[in-house]
């Protein structure tokens, strides 16, 4: 890669002890909190706590778990290497080395394309709190950093014999296939995005020979991949695809580097807004005839429209998987910035950047890292509730209070998760399908693929309906038929008013904060609550 002439700061010190200074930010909100405001993590912390059980264990009656390797499985395999300790700790630090070596990984990239590191390429730190990291996609956020870093090698390559560079890819593609389908499929964009740009540069039979042959590594896990889902068995989260509206793009695209659904203060969504739609504005100069703004390197102009492309266009439902269409915009981000150099009027300038990059980084991490610490008090104040009132091979049935569930109130769909983790009883809602760990089939019936917890309409006849897109609703699922004689305890997410389970057969025996735990009483005996 060439070495671009732009404006920065001149000496690697400062620029070293710049990212240092970004990397302490990006890791100080893990200081404050245990319980990470993560969606989907409380029942990848589930999960894991059911591999390492043994047969003895109460949660064997339900779950069985089986060395198995599908295409989301980085975590998974690290756990099971380790194979104990907390899997609530295990979690958090995995999260905190994805958040900081997504980082690196940028800044691996930035060095390779542009043969230093500059003070705009510190911007990445604003990309790694992305909506897929916030999520919880906890497999995905590990796996990510591993395809920028296998792209910065595939350039650096570039120069070497095709045969050597087939064997280095042959070698590395399946593992990041196995690790996670979406890091491998970003790394098979960029790596596309090159080779076509080389081909369209040269215009040679040598250039489509070797891009073809590149192709071959990439090729190889996407035919097992379609092999697998033609002889396997049938999806247990369905098949469900869709492409979304235009509306729903937009959406995506303003804000990737948080989620609509995370109850975050409105200071905190408003300055990633902010941070985001600055960064489109300073990616426009790239494509305007300025001498001054970013400049894309040439070696990557269509790698990073190609992601573009990619972005725009991936569907909000696959095969049953919601939420694909946010993995990529943030990644566009992330790869432009470390595609490009900012080239400014004066060299002071760069300093300015550095300064205001830090800034941002700074303020954004201190929004976090409070957020982040009033959750870690609501899931301490859960878990002491819990410990008091669920015995082991309890079966809990988590529900919102009104008005909370259409709220989309997300960091909390799965906390109820915890009582899997630090009591082994059974929740309805763990992940199926996709994972070594599966329900048994007598289990079933008592289980939701959907993976929600219930609006107070769905268990309480008293209960109001929910506000829904301007109408009353309330969906009640097939697994909630009979649920007094399915389910041992209620937990609610918050305080149920007693007319809402007057007459239900429910007794209220233990309250935390926002949280409460009914037990569930044969109908012979029920009573209001008290």
């Amino acid at each position: 890669m060439m070495r671009a002439e732009t404006g920065g700061v001149g000496r690697v010190w400062p620029i070293g002890a710049a990212a240092l200074l970004a990397a302490l930010a990006i890791l100080y909100p893990f200081t404050q909190a245990l319980y990470l405001p993560l969606t989907d993590l409380p029942n990848h912390i589930a999960r894991h706590t059911i591999m390492a059980a043994g047969d003895g264990s109460p949660l064997a009656q339900y779950w069985t778990s089986t060395f198995v390797i599908v295409p989301n499985s980085a975590v998974d395999l690290l756990w099971q290497a380790i194979g104990e300790g907390s899997a609530i700790l295990f979690s958090h630090r995995v999260m905190a080395f994805a958040a900081l070596n997504l980082f690196a990984s940028a800044l691996v990239l930035a060095y390779v394309v542009h043969g230093r590191i500059t003070a705009w390429t510190l911007a990445a730190g604003l990309a790694v709190f992305s909506a897929t990291f916030l999520y919880g996609f906890q497999n995905y956020s590990f796996s990510l950093p591993f395809a920028i870093y296998a792209f910065a090698l595939y350039l650096a390559l570039e120069a070497r014999p095709v045969w050597q560079r087939l064997a280095v890819f042959v070698a590395i593609t399946p593992v990041l296939f196995i690790m996670h389908f979406f890091a491998f499929a970003i790394l098979a964009t960029l790596a596309f995005g090159r080779e076509a740009q080389k081909l369209l540069e040269r215009r040679d039979l040598a250039s489509l020979g070797q891009g073809a042959l590149m192709a071959v590594p990439f090729l190889l896990p996407l035919a097992y991949l379609l092999f697998s889902m033609a002889t396997g068995p049938e999806n247990p989260a369905g098949n469900h695809t869709e492409f979304g509206s235009f509306a729903t793009r937009i959406l995506r695209f303003a804000g990737p580097m948080h989620s609509y659904a995370l109850d975050m203060t409105g200071a905190l969504n408003s300055t990633i807004f902010i941070i985001t739609m600055v960064l489109y504005g300073i990616f426009l100069t790239s494509i305007l005839p300025f001498h001054w703004g970013l400049k894309v390197a040439p070696a990557m102009r269509l790698p990073v429209l190609i992601l573009l492309a990619v972005a725009a266009l991936a569907p909000t439902w696959l095969a049953g998987v919601a939420l694909i269409d946010i993995r990529f915009p943030f990644v566009f981000i992330l790869v432009m910035i470390a595609s490009t150099e900012l080239r400014l009027p004066s060299p002071r300038g760069a300093v300015a950047v550095g300064a205001i990059v830090l800034a941002l980084i700074g303020f954004r991490s201190h929004q976090m890292a409070t957020y982040w610490g009033a959750h870690d008090a609501e899931m301490r104040d859960l878990t002491a509730l819990l410990d008091e009132t669920v015995e082991p091979s309890d079966r809990i049935l988590p529900v919102f209070g009104p008005g909370n569930f259409s709220n989309a109130n997300s960091r909390l769909w799965h906390v109820q998760a915890y009582a899997t983790a630090t009591n082994g009883a059974f929740i309805p809602t763990l992940f199926q399908g996709v994972h070594a760990v599966q329900l048994r089939p007598e289990w079933e019936a008592y289980a939701t693929p959907l993976m929600h917890t219930n609006p107070t309409c769905a268990l309480f006849e008293a209960a109001p309906k929910e506000k829904f897109r301007d109408r009353e609703w309330c969906q009640v699922e097939a697994y909630l038929a009979d649920w007094p004689e399915k389910f041992t305890k209620v937990l609610a997410m918050d305080a149920l008013a007693p007319e809402i389970t007057e007459g239900a057969p429910v007794r209220l025996i233990g309250r935390q904060g926002r949280f409460e735990i009914y037990e569930v009483l044969p109908a012979r005996t029920a009573s209001p609550s008290s």
